[in-house]
């Protein structure tokens, strides 16, 4: 078994690390401090190393699973010997700088409706919601920071996660169809790089395949766990506390990413203690289907959804606990978003871009802030706000990022979010607190996301059910606003 594994994505996970980019018979590693070395076994049949530690004798040591990773924890100067040719990474140097936080963590959960809490909540109350649907997590982000109005700028995973990691709008990084990739632009510093470049040891747990390696989100990260298809909750999150484990005399940036919510919508086979907890019944069809992201109304999803959440909380709760149980307070940043919401929770008279949908969890726990608040953020932010509670400057130049003023910055005004997808129209929406502006093409994207605006249509709804109609006259100009979309789609206009 361990000298044949399979080699595919779907079967295994995937671990990805980045190596010195040579291959070697012998390496001396002398870091003076203790470090961790990977060592990929390149050999088709067993493979033997010497170790030649200063002070000590030698002895051998044998490889027996081709096409894997080693760790070797090495404390003093070492003689690296090999019978065969051998990868491996630079030595992972296990120190703290002071300077950093010893644990960042990205919990991102896809396909999670922040309009789930409202509709859980007995008094339509998000933050009710949240701390009885999920209590786990409730309790460890309200000693941290909740956002209630956070918004995501698409409606799917590929242009969205790409705006978290870069910090611009999707009609910048145009990362809008999986089909057609545009790499990450490398005058772009995504997040990952800013933290290597201050020496965390990077890692990202993943099941997401808007997400890959291959379309350029192994750039600043020293290792990947990474499988299509079966990677859910119950692994990934025991996958992230052993991350911690081995590396935790390293400061460390880790990205989980859960798919478990997304599969819902798609149909997947769910884990045991879902399937064995849910009637039957709600296993009956009730919404039209096209796709993940195109479908109607469908409560008995929505109570599958439901009954997810609360697993989900239950196996983040042993992450949490871990967290609090092995560190400091002021030795941490977590942070814990969502890419878009879903589409069977979204009623059935509202366009694919609003609040029902585009209003995803936001929450992050450090030391220092605590508030639940109603100012509007929005996924292109999370670099800077991330940045900023880790202590690192953050290079606002060129990026959407702005600086929530919960962290001492300036609020925005309105959050933007709209869907460039070939074959169907453009549509765009902007948001307040009060109301939401949207614009739609009647013209369909085509293969090249471009699109003629002519015959368009946009129109403001007031959301505010306590504002008297009467004011409606205070709403901003419709001009000012549709000059704001067409600021964002000027390059894919026919003209």
């Amino acid at each position: 078994f361990i000298k044949i594994p399979p080699k595919d994505a779907y079967r295994c996970k995937a671990e990805l690390l980045k190596t010195t980019g040579e291959i070697n018979t012998s390496l001396v590693v002398d870091e003076n401090v203790p470090c961790i070395l990977p060592l990929f076994v390149l050999s088709e049949n067993e493979q033997t190393i010497t170790f030649e530690i200063e002070g000590e004798e030698p002895f051998t040591y044998d490889l027996n699973a081709k096409n894997s990773w080693y760790y070797f924890r090495i404390n003093k100067k070492t003689r690296i010997i090999s019978d065969v040719p051998f990868a491996n990474c630079s030595p992972i140097l296990c120190r703290h700088n002071p300077n950093n936080k010893k644990l960042v963590l990205n919990i991102f959960i896809d396909s999670f409706s922040f309009r789930v809490f409202k509709l859980f909540s007995k008094n339509n109350d998000a933050i009710t919601g949240l701390k009885e649907l999920m209590p786990n997590t409730y309790n460890f982000f309200n000693k941290g920071v909740i956002c209630t109005n956070a918004y995501t700028d698409s409606e799917w995973t590929t242009p969205s996660l790409s705006s978290y990691w870069t910090g611009k709008y999707s009609d910048k990084t145009m990362n809008l169809n999986t089909d057609v990739w545009f790499p990450f632009d490398y005058n772009t510093k995504l997040l990952s790089e800013y933290y290597e470049e201050h020496g965390y040891m990077t890692a990202c747990i993943n099941s997401n395949d808007s997400c890959t390696p291959s379309k350029g989100y192994m750039r600043g990260i020293t290792r990947e766990l990474y499988k299509a298809r079966g990677y859910n909750k119950e692994e990934l999150v025991t996958d992230t506390i052993e991350q911690l484990r081995a590396f935790k005399d390293c400061d460390q940036f880790v990205t989980l990413e859960i798919e478990d919510l997304h599969d819902i919508a798609g149909g997947f086979p769910r884990s045991l203690a879902i399937q064995a907890t849910t009637d039957l019944e709600k296993l009956r069809t009730d919404n039209s289907l096209l796709s993940t992201i195109k479908q109607t109304r469908s409560v008995n999803k929505q109570d599958i959804y439901i009954n997810e959440l609360k697993q989900l909380d239950f196996y983040l709760g042993v992450l949490y606990k871990y967290i609090e149980d092995n560190y400091n307070s002021n030795d941490y940043v977590v942070s814990f978003f969502s890419d878009h919401g879903t589409a069977f929770m979204v009623e059935n008279s509202e366009p694919t871009i609003c609040k029902q949908r585009m209003n995803v969890p936001f929450m992050f726990r450090d030391n220092i802030h605590n508030c639940i608040t109603d100012e509007l953020v929005q996924n292109v932010d999370f670099p800077a706000i991330l940045c900023n509670m880790s202590g690192i400057n953050y290079n606002y130049s060129g990026t959407d990022s702005n600086l929530p003023e919960f962290l001492g910055g300036k609020a925005r005004d309105l959050a933007f979010s709209h869907t460039i997808f070939p074959g169907d129209c453009y549509q765009a929406a902007i948001f307040t607190k009060d109301y939401t502006y949207y614009f739609l093409s009647k013209d369909k994207v085509n293969p090249e996301f471009r699109f003629d605006i002519s015959d368009s249509s946009y129109g403001i709804i007031n959301d505010n059910e306590n504002t008297d109609e009467s004011q409606d006259s205070d709403l901003p100009d419709l001009t000012v606003l549709t000059d704001i979309v067409l600021s964002h789609i000027k390059n894919s206009i026919i003209r």
